[in-house]
């Protein structure tokens, strides 16, 4: 929940000085006290006292002027879910704030760099700092400088962050303390819940229990919220007095304990009771019977969703909860609520008519949304965003302003639990629960045809057209993409990947009515839109021509349409004129796609594709193993998957001798593997047998450096002893070869004779 700015404005008593006040000025100014603690229960306006204050210029005016200054910053909250929320993190974004704020306590931090560099040379390894080397170069930093620094650092939802938080927080103010003691002075502005661990390792430090400070802050938004309700109360009954009025403003104040988002689902709930028609007596008895606990509160507002609106709610919810943008603007939430099949229809909607119906269309979403959902979603505009101009558009002026979002994450947390969401289920009507996954696909759909189709590959990199474009297709453009449609039909392909192998949820319609829609722009859209990812520094080397539409979608990991079409033998994986299947089902892990479809996969060897098919001179087995380069590190997460794949590649005739080029070198690729492996401490036995039992060469040809025994003793001693072990057991071990060198052989054994 984000308070307006006229209430967010109300926190000036934070900065009240003297007995009266919450000792924050003092704090600011004070040479001995390092640590100012904000606290108070959820909802309570933590993150949003953080965020004023962060923004606040009278920060760096109460600092000590003597000395350089900086403020630096780390809020949990706004990371969602989108991030990990480690402490690792946390310490590496406050050691790259440092150094950005102060360039010349780099050098201090430079050897340990080039030692981590060092450890990773022999794969030119982007370097990788755990939380110890993190510590320890935070430390570097304190007193390695003769010139004196001031650094207030704000940290907002400690408690958000994974792990044990005793340990984090005392390393923090141990880090803090320390700092008293050295020409770094860092002073940390930190907010969290009330948990006991902290309460115990913050008790002697100074701190603002944030909800003891609040009450006139919420009087004077609940009387800002209910003003509207107001009116209709004092006119739907002459006896209405306007003592009773506030006494119910005080009551929901006093109930509310501090807690703003308490205040917000109260006022929301009560508005709705206003338009139905309740009295002042019945909206007294409705409030006298909420509960304080806001979790408790949610369950009741649930209870309260008559039953005919559940399956509305449900599917509202779930847009949210599916949504991979962190806003979703109402214009697209509205288009996901339409009967899907609607997307289908031929005509297209480009037009005044169509711009008008819609603006309709969305007002009464909108007006759903809180009758359904009771103020749990709200709508909110955004402040940022630019007035966009039109001549022939006007009417989504106002909606394209508009995101619906949760009220507050306490909100997503609670409608995320498996048990809330199975006792909606139970109440709803099943036929009117929609497959969320088809709904943004048609959502999309929708959003295509209202743009004029002449807009929607227009080239925007550096806005070299003249053309101006509708407001429309300004709107969605504005993330970045190259063309209009880009950020459109990546939205697409994402919600299409999601449709998992043998769901009945087939998207080949939509994926069909995407590919014409797009065609009335540009007969050559498919290759226009692959090929966007052609820049420097991407993984597209040379642009394609002729790409086809299965090809594309496999590109985007859209499997099971990929796998219909296949199987049903409506496309053919061996034509060719094109890069090679293989290839792009690859190139997914570019684009932030898995590539844990064993079963596609499998279909296509069955189908006579090989993964040593060359394109460019490098074959589908190759491109895999660079694919695997660029995202090694993210591969531990499943590696299950991973090492199944690998074999499945090498079970189906991929070359174990193949080499990886990389940054100009060429490296074997089971050399190529335990190297990288190792390094993110995976096993890589199982993928050393699957080497081993198709033949590798353990002494391979290629730029004199070591062989993959040596290699593999380096990288882990006990590997060497594995692969001889391995190799002694096997009934048919791999036949010799010939070798730069000739070494004295074993038996059995190709492996150098260290006798």
């Amino acid at each position: 929940m984000n308070l307006p700015e006229k209430h967010a404005e109300s926190f000036e008593w934070i900065w009240k000085e003297g007995p009266d006040g919450p000792g924050f000025s003092e704090w600011l100014t004070s040479l001995s006290e390092s640590i100012y603690w904000i606290t108070g229960l959820p909802g309570a306006g933590k993150s949003t006292m953080m965020s004023y204050l962060y923004e606040d210029p009278r920060l760096t005016e109460l600092l000590p002027k003597q000395h350089l200054q900086a403020v630096l910053g780390y809020f949990f909250y706004e990371l969602g879910e989108s991030q990990e929320k480690t402490f690792a993190g946390l310490l590496a974004s406050i050691l790259n704030q440092i150094l950005r704020s102060f360039n010349d306590l780099a050098a201090f931090v430079l050897p340990m760099f080039r030692k981590i560099q060092s450890s990773n040379s022999t794969l030119n390894q982007v370097p990788q700092w755990n939380e110890q080397q993190l510590r320890k170069a935070l430390k570097a930093i304190k007193g390695s400088s003769s010139i004196s620094r001031n650094v207030l650092l704000f940290v907002d939802g400690l408690d958000e962050c994974t792990g044990n938080h005793r340990e984090q927080l005392d390393l923090l103010v141990e880090w803090i303390n320390s700092s008293g003691k050295t020409t770094l002075q860092v002073k940390l502005l930190l907010a969290s819940r009330p948990l006991q661990e902290m309460e115990i390792r913050l008790a002697a430090y100074p701190k603002c229990r944030i909800h003891h400070w609040t009450s006139s802050d919420i009087q004077s938004y609940v009387l800002d919220k209910l003003s509207i309700a107001k009116s209709l109360l004092l006119d739907s009954s002459q006896h209405t007095r306007i003592e009773k009025y506030q006494s119910l403003v005080n009551q929901i104040a006093v109930k509310a304990e501090g807690v703003f988002l308490w205040v917000e689902v109260i006022i929301n709930n009560l508005i709705i009771g206003v338009e139905e028609g309740d009295t002042m007596a019945e909206l007294e008895a409705h409030l006298d019977s909420l509960p304080p606990s806001i979790e408790a509160l949610y369950g009741r507002i649930l209870l309260q969703i008559p039953d005919e609106y559940v399956a509305d709610c449900i599917n509202y919810v779930n847009l949210i909860l599916e949504n991979q943008w962190e806003d979703f603007g109402l214009l697209e939430f509205t288009l996901a609520c339409r009967d899907p099949k609607a997307c289908l229809a031929p005509e297209l909607a480009d037009n005044q008519d169509a711009y008008v119906n819609l603006e309709d269309f969305c007002h009464q979403i909108e007006v759903r949304i809180r009758s359904r959902c009771r103020g749990l979603l709200q709508i909110e505009e955004d402040p940022e965003e630019e007035e966009l101009s039109s001549q022939n558009v006007e009417p989504l002026r106002g909606v394209t302003k508009k995101n619906v979002k949760f009220l507050h994450l306490t909100v997503r947390d609670y409608l995320k639990r498996k048990d809330v969401m199975e006792s909606l289920l139970c109440r709803a009507h099943s036929k009117k629960v929609k497959s969320t996954i088809i709904s943004q696909m048609s959502g999309f759909l929708s959003l295509l045809k209202l743009i004029p189709s002449p807009e929607l590959l227009v080239d925007l990199r550096g806005r070299s057209t003249s053309r101006k474009l509708s407001q429309i297709a300004q709107y969605s453009s504005r993330h970045g993409y190259d063309f209009v449609a880009s950020r459109i039909i990546s939205d697409f392909f994402f919600y299409a990947s999601q449709v998992p192998m043998g769901s009945r949820e087939i998207p080949g319609n939509y994926i069909l009515e995407l590919d014409r829609i797009c065609t009335l722009g540009n007969v050559n859209w498919r290759d226009q839109y692959h090929n966007q990812w052609r820049r420097p520094g991407g993984y597209i080397t040379s642009p394609l021509s002729g790409i086809n539409l299965v090809s594309l979608a496999l590109s985007r990991g859209c499997d099971n349409y990929v796998f219909e079409e296949i199987t049903n033998r409506r496309f053919d994986p061996l034509q060719k004129g094109m890069r090679p299947l293989l290839h792009l089902f690859f190139d997914r892990s570019n684009f932030g796609y898995n590539m844990e479809s064993l079963q596609l996969l499998s279909i296509l060897f069955d189908r006579g594709v090989s993964p040593n098919e060359k394109f460019q001179e490098e074959s589908s087995w190759q491109h895999y193993l660079k694919m695997f380069q660029r995202n090694y590190l993210l591969i531990g997460k499943r590696w299950e998957t991973m090492g199944r794949m690998t074999k499945l590649l090498l079970d189906n005739r991929a070359d174990p001798n193949a080499m990886v080029r990389l940054e100009g070198e060429s490296i074997p690729a089971l050399i190529f593997l335990i190297s990288r492996l190792t390094a993110i401490h995976l096993d890589v036995k199982e993928i050393i047998t699957a080497f081993l039992s198709h033949g590798v060469d353990l002494y391979p040809i290629w730029d004199g450096k070591t062989d993959i025994l040596t290699e593999a003793e380096n990288n882990d001693p006990a590997l060497k002893d594995f692969i001889l072990e391995t190799l002694a057991n096997m009934e048919q071990p791999p036949s010799k070869r010939q070798r730069r060198s000739q070494p004295s052989e074993t038996e059995g054994f190709p492996f150098r004779d260290t006798t």
